[in-house]
């Protein structure tokens, strides 16, 4: 085996582990723990307490306090089904609600 074809293989296996490694990096910074995600039905309110906030009354009674509700969702009564993620190293000055991100929405007609 020449000096070349070594080169060759080694850059070859070098490679193919950088790739490897991006992989499982990128698996592991992206995977949520499915205990943080959750999927409710809930209405829309606005809470006029401590300056006014959005918050959320889920179906299954529980309070929702989004940090970001997005524009178009922001009418008091709005029937919508969200993908939440609980943020737990987040506290909210406000304590109304379970903190959450909006990961996904759909309005309901």
């Amino acid at each position: 085996m020449s000096k070349k074809e070594k080169i060759l293989i080694l850059a070859t296996f070098l490679a193919m582990v950088v790739v490897m490694l991006v992989i499982i990096v990128g698996i592991t910074k992206t995977a949520l723990p499915l205990e943080r995600v959750k999927n409710i039905t809930g209405t829309v309110h606005y809470i006029n307490e401590e300056g006014g906030f959005w918050g959320i009354v889920g179906d299954d009674g529980k309070r929702y306090e989004p940090m970001r509700l997005p524009s178009e969702l922001k009418r008091p009564g709005l029937k919508t089904e969200f993908t939440l993620i609980f943020l737990k190293d987040y506290i909210s000055i406000r304590a109304w609600g379970i903190p959450v991100e909006i990961l996904d929405y759909r309005i309901i007609h």
